[in-house]
């Protein structure tokens, strides 16, 4: 049984007058005669009581009719939905994001996903950096919010935030008290950075400038991630170094110092697969654009 063919019969079975159905339908008349006497055949049943004078509906047509309205209403239905998707009006925005992301005002991007993308549900995923590129390598998410430097070749970049890294310190470090100092000063000082497989670009930037610095880093312990690093320094475990912008964590005991000369940088950015069929993708990167441009800048104190 073909779609067509209950189309067909439908036709009929409204007009009750096979030439004013075809007429509807924009064929002749032997055709849909021959589709609807197919149909009969499919379903070993007369639908019409015909003759030269009138068409009726038969028991068994009747029956059809009721059933082929629904069908052909789902049907429509389906092919609805299917175009709304394709539009990016509906459909799923698979998204990954960082502890300490909000703090970097990407809860900005949040609300704007929630608000501007009706029809569309946002999941989101708790990952590292590394993850993220990972799981956009392997298309398991559509959207990494993620740190910068990293391996982010063959992505698309949106920059989100840019800003300095700052040392921080227990409350009873005894340079707590400064608003800067050289990195020098906590060459004998043991050093919390994340992992290397979590965030290598983060890590080498780190080790980078302590090298710069005249000393390469003892690191007796590792963090997941930078609000677990910030966590290990709010209990005395060492010092680390971390963007301004975790500055507004709020972890008790924790010192925030600016780094004497030369500041490295680091970003946070969107990362996305520029070959991504998705159009719920291409919706979501405009809001973000709109909202990133109308957003008053991210300023260092």
């Amino acid at each position: 049984m073909e779609l067509r063919g209950l189309r067909y019969f439908l036709a009929v079975a409204q007009e009750l007058h096979f030439g004013r159905a075809a007429a509807r339908l924009h064929i002749s008349q032997p055709p849909l005669t021959q589709h609807i006497k197919k149909l009969e055949s499919d379903l070993g049943v007369l639908l019409f009581d015909r003759n030269k004078h009138s068409v009726k509906l038969t028991p068994a047509g009747s029956a059809l009719l009721h059933e082929a309205r629904r069908v052909l209403g789902d049907v429509d239905g389906l092919r609805r939905v299917v175009h709304v998707a394709q539009s990016g009006e509906t459909g799923v925005l698979r998204v990954g994001f960082m502890s300490s992301a909000p703090f970097a005002r990407a809860r900005d991007l949040y609300g704007c996903l929630a608000r501007d993308l009706p029809g569309v549900s946002v999941t989101w995923h708790g990952l590292t950096t590394s993850e993220q590129i990972r799981a956009l390598r392997n298309a398991q998410i559509d959207l990494g919010l993620l740190h910068l430097p990293a391996d982010t070749e063959g992505f698309a970049l949106l920059p989100v935030v840019r800003d300095k890294l700052m040392v921080a310190v227990h409350a009873s470090h005894p340079h707590a008290g400064r608003r800067s100092a050289p990195l020098s000063l906590f060459r004998h000082d043991g050093f919390i950075l994340p992992p290397r497989e979590n965030a290598p670009g983060l890590h080498d930037l780190i080790v980078a400038t302590c090298s710069a610095a005249g000393f390469s880093p003892d690191i007796p312990h590792r963090a997941r991630d930078m609000l677990a690093m910030i966590a290990l320094v709010s209990i005395g475990s060492g010092v680390s170094v971390v963007p301004r912008w975790l500055t507004a964590t709020g972890f008790p005991d924790v010192r925030y110092l600016g780094i004497s000369g030369p500041t490295p940088m680091v970003e946070l950015a969107l990362a996305w697969n520029p070959n991504s069929p998705s159009p719920v993708l291409e919706r979501a990167l405009a809001a973000i654009r709109r909202t990133l441009a109308q957003r008053k800048p991210h300023r260092p104190v």
